[in-house]
This record gives structure tokens, C-alpha cells and sequence, in this order.
């Protein structure tokens, strides 16, 4: 007995050659790719929430307005340990589900990637000589931004800029987090 067949729409798709090249890295036909795509949009689109959140792989995802968080973390007795504690168990997370330690260097790059991209904290850079620059921050609360990306990071740093808009810290010891982090 045959499955009854989905009804398709056939479309064109133009591709750049970056798309394309993406596609084929992927082992997909782009058929394939794009039904993939689909489906993943389709899981997890907006009516698939039920009263505000979402499961999805080890994580409930929750929408927050941003003025709730910073009243949230305006409102802890010891905002820096507990964005510190919050960072390290950050950390301990992406190290077992991602295999990605965002305490090393070389792998820093990819972690304030996925901050922007995946949560929503800011947009973050790291710039020469040492400087570490939060645009947009979600989080106005600078000791518990300091101590979260502390612990997440293992890195000290020294807040020498805060604003709405941006945050910029010193790294102040680089030479000594890389050899704890080891």
C-alpha cells in the first residue's frame, strides 16, 4: 500500500555560490537541504509554544522582556557570585553538550557567536590590545554581566566603560586563565 502523496508547490530558488557551497558541505541535495529547513522551521515556529516556552534538546527556552532580567538581577544580594556560579555552570554545559571549553581562546570566537546569535546577550567582541566590547547588552547589570562572562570565560576582568548601549571590559589576566584552563 502507497502513502497518499503530499501536496507540493514547485518553486525557484536562486542560490549564491556561498549558499550553494553551504548545501553541499552539508551532504544534502538541495532538495533535501530545503525540506530539512522546513521541517526544522515548522518544529519550532512560535504556535508550537505552550504558555510561553519551549523545549528544545537539554533547554526550556523562555521569552523575558529585557526589563524583567535586569530587575531580576538588580534585585540579587551578590549579583557578581552569582552571575560567577551562573557563568561556571555555563561553562560545564557547553563542555558536555557542545564539547566547546569557551574558556580557551581559539574557542572564544564561536562562544560570543552564539551569544549573539542563540541568546540574545549583546553582540560581542574581542579587540586588541585585551579589550572585550559588549554592544547592545540585554544586561544592564555590570557586576553580574562581569561575573557571568568571568565564570563562563575564566578570565578576570575590569569594567572601564558602561553604558546603555555598550559595555567594555579590560582582560586582565589572559596568560594566567589559559593555564588554569587546561
Amino acid at each position: 500500500m502507497t502513502k497518499p502523496r503530499k501536496r507540493r508547490t514547485k518553486s525557484t530558488v536562486f542560490l549564491s555560490p556561498q549558499h550553494r557551497e553551504l548545501i553541499k558541505d552539508s551532504g544534502k541535495t538541495v532538495q533535501k537541504f530545503f525540506e530539512n529547513l522546513i521541517n526544522f522551521c515548522s518544529d519550532h515556529d512560535m504556535f508550537s509554544w505552550k504558555d510561553g516556552q519551549f523545549s528544545f534538546r537539554h533547554a526550556r527556552i523562555v521569552m523575558v522582556r529585557s526589563d524583567f532580567l535586569n530587575d531580576l538581577c538588580d534585585a540579587l544580594p551578590k549579583p557578581y557570585d552569582i552571575g560567577r556560579k551562573l557563568g561556571e555552570k555555563t561553562r560545564q554545559t557547553y563542555a558536555a553538550v557542545w564539547d566547546l571549553d569557551p574558556s580557551k581562546p581559539d574557542h572564544r570566537e564561536s562562544y560570543y557567536n552564539s551569544i549573539a546569535r542563540n541568546f540574545g546577550w549583546g553582540i560581542l567582541t574581542e579587540q586588541p590590545p585585551n579589550k572585550l566590547f559588549i554592544d547592545a547588552p540585554c544586561i544592564q547589570n555590570e557586576p553580574f554581566y562581569r561575573g557571568l562572562l568571568e565564570g563562563i570565560l575564566s578570565l578576570k576582568l575590569r569594567t572601564i566603560h558602561q553604558a546603555s548601549d555598550q559595555i567594555v571590559f579590560d582582560i586582565e589576566s589572559t596568560k594566567g586563565s589559559e593555564a588554569t584552563s587546561s
